[in-house]
């Protein structure tokens, strides 16, 4: 995506479900990239990124069994790994999501 440091400061304190081990900080990322592709301008004025984040969370928790990352760290977490089993997955939805609205020529940029 080309992000600069900066902006990869943004997403720091995302892990470990915010540091408080509520929802998934791989999925806020997420929701940081859809927004990045698919808003023009404000986030709240696109019933269309709403959506597509709707249907993120929706179809990570039905691979996952949860959202909530104190959950998926003890279904999916092992020592040698660590989260990366959940932040792989993670990445496959998004990917999936991402392929198939730049395939039906979504704008790239949603207004």
């Amino acid at each position: 995506m080309g992000l600069d440091k900066s902006a990869l400061k943004l997403s720091a304190g995302f892990g470990g479900g915010m540091g408080a081990e509520e929802t998934c900080g791989t999925l806020t990322g997420g929701v940081m990239v859809l927004s990045s592709l698919f808003i023009a301008d404000r986030g709240h004025e696109s019933d269309y990124v709403k959506g597509l984040c709707a249907e993120y969370f929706r179809d990570f928790a039905q691979k996952m069994g949860s959202l909530n990352c104190a959950r998926l760290k003890e279904m999916h977490r092992d020592d040698e790994r660590g989260c990366l089993p959940v932040v792989v997955v993670a990445a496959r939805v998004l990917e999936g999501i991402i392929d198939r609205e730049l395939a039906a020529g979504a704008r790239r940029k949603a207004e």
